[in-house]
């Protein structure tokens, strides 16, 4: 899947993935965490699931807010690739990035 993307894109991935698994070595106490690239006929979408501990005080879509420069690091980038960027903390902690395939091949 990585030969399909755009060099802009394929070094942007991998500075979302290594920002979350930081963020989940210094702030999650998970266990696991599950990384996914999915190929769409028009996107590609980027999974990261962790089974972390939930922080009940934020809210569920955490993009709005300011948390760190981790997240907005991540917002950024997601941002460079006309992209859609959505965090969710009910079950551990869920970053879905999606982005256009015609703006990064």
């Amino acid at each position: 899947i990585y030969s399909k993307l755009s060099i802009k894109a394929q070094y942007a991935v991998i500075a979302i993935v290594k920002e979350a698994l930081s963020n989940v070595i210094n702030h999650s106490n998970a266990s696991k965490v599950d990384i996914r690239l999915v190929e769409h006929p028009k996107i590609f979408q980027l999974i990261i699931n962790d089974n972390g501990e939930n922080k009940p005080s934020k809210a569920t879509n955490l993009v709005e807010k300011s948390y760190g420069m981790g997240l907005e690091n991540i917002r950024q980038r997601v941002s460079s690739l006309n992209g859609y960027l959505g965090i969710t903390s009910e079950n551990g902690y869920q970053i879905f990035i999606s982005f256009p395939k015609e703006d990064n091949e």
